[in-house]
């Protein structure tokens, strides 16, 4: 072979000059090659693999073994190349496997609302046996808000629907834009902060929650909030739940990374993470027009409102428990994610 070798390359470089025709063409488009050049295009591909097995074991010429080995190498990655997929297709597939990561990291987002829910209870608590600390728990600036509350839905609603309409439109905008950045934060500020910052965020939405329960529960209007937030809590609230708990899951990647490099840990559960921060930026989205048109209006009566939050929870624990089951591919990311 060594003595053939200018031989051996002269006879095959038409095959590889006509090889790297076809791939120019191939990256176009398959659809628009003709049947003929799509079957000399794998043969020829098949006779570039055995002349570079043929070159790299025989021969010494090493910028020609590496000029066929990236045009072996080119052609493959057109050849199998995964093909293009259906917008809607794709869009579903990644519903699927949000679902999926959801379960995964189920712990973590029942941790987030564990610690809200607690701190709700200790704020509420704490605030009925010392009243003095309320301004400690949430703040001088909640005063506004919590007023607000207490006398919401009090008097009779001069509303009309134009006006329900405007306002609904102006405060879904707003919702829309403030919301969702809430839950970025969260989820975001798990990595930066090893999780102390999703524990934090977390922490002070409980108390705050917590502390309006107890207000509205001391002038006889407790049912009054619950329903009126029900509508537009379930989903925005379960989007700060995946937010913070996918912030808490970043957190332990990072203090426990087992066997790996705190950043090849981080790396490891961050489709996951990025699936999820995804996915609560875009409940807290569908929540805006809810809280906007629907939650507040004086013109909706409060049993629709829990009927339809009850609608809600039925629905969204369908899809997270049920949504996009595949054994298969699930056991697949796990083990993508556990190495």
């Amino acid at each position: 072979m060594r003595t053939n070798e200018e031989k051996f390359i002269l006879e095959n470089q038409g095959n590889w000059n006509r090889l790297s025709a076809l791939c120019d063409l191939f990256a176009q488009g398959s659809k628009n090659m003709p049947t003929t050049d799509l079957r000399e295009f794998v043969r020829l591909y098949r006779l570039a693999s055995r002349d570079l097995a043929t070159l790299r074991t025989q021969s010494q010429n090493l910028v020609q073994i590496q000029d066929l080995n990236d045009l072996v190498g080119r052609a493959y990655a057109l050849l199998y190349r995964e093909p293009k997929r259906n917008l809607f297709v794709s869009a579903y597939e990644g519903l699927q496997y949000t679902a999926r990561a959801f379960r995964r990291q189920f712990l973590f987002i029942l941790a987030a609302f564990v610690l809200t829910l607690g701190s709700s209870f200790f704020a509420a608590g704490l605030t009925a046996a010392k009243p003095h600390l309320r301004d400690v728990l949430v703040g001088p600036q909640a005063e506004g808000m919590i007023s607000q509350w207490t006398e919401k839905g009090t008097g009779d609603s001069t509303e009309d629907l134009s006006e329900a309409f405007t306002s609904g439109v102006v405060m879904s905008a707003f919702y829309a834009t403030n919301n969702p950045r809430v839950s970025l934060i969260a989820g975001a500020i798990g990595a930066g902060t090893m999780g102390v910052g999703s524990l934090y965020l977390l922490y002070t939405n409980g108390t705050l929650l917590g502390v309006l329960g107890l207000e509205m529960a001391r002038v006889g209007r407790l049912d009054y909030l619950l329903s009126s937030i029900a509508p537009h809590g379930v989903p925005e609230l379960s989007g700060i739940f995946v937010a913070g708990g996918t912030g808490l899951r970043l957190g332990w990647a990072l203090f426990f990374p087992g066997r790996f490099s705190r950043g090849e840990s981080l790396r490891r559960i961050g489709r996951d993470a990025l699936a999820l921060i995804v996915a609560s930026i875009w409940l807290c989205i569908l929540a805006a027009p809810i809280e906007g048109f629907f939650s507040f209006s004086e013109v909706i009566p409060q049993s629709l409102k829990v009927a339809v939050a009850c609608l809600e929870v039925v629905f969204w624990a369908f899809f997270w428990t049920l949504f996009g089951r595949n054994p298969v591919k699930a056991r697949a990311e796990e083990e993508a994610i556990r190495g």
